[in-house]
């Protein structure tokens, strides 16, 4: 079944009405959702990686000294 145009202008247009008021917010809105949500992605990604195989220390290079030799 094919869609046409006409079916998605009133989804499109409630869609875009709805995006209006995001452009409402100030700036420092906008970064503290940028930096919640990277405090977020920190979090999940931090929590994956493994207590034994994550680094203690790192050398200049960023390499563990244990692996540059």
């Amino acid at each position: 079944m094919r869609t046409s145009v006409r079916s998605l202008a009133p989804a499109l247009a409630v869609a875009l009405s709805a995006a209006a008021p995001a452009a409402a917010k100030t700036f420092d809105d906008i970064v503290a959702a940028d930096l919640g949500f990277a405090r977020d992605q920190l979090a999940a990604t931090a929590a994956t990686v493994p207590v034994d195989r994550y680094p203690s220390r790192t050398g200049p290079d960023g390499q563990s000294p244990s692996s540059s030799e």
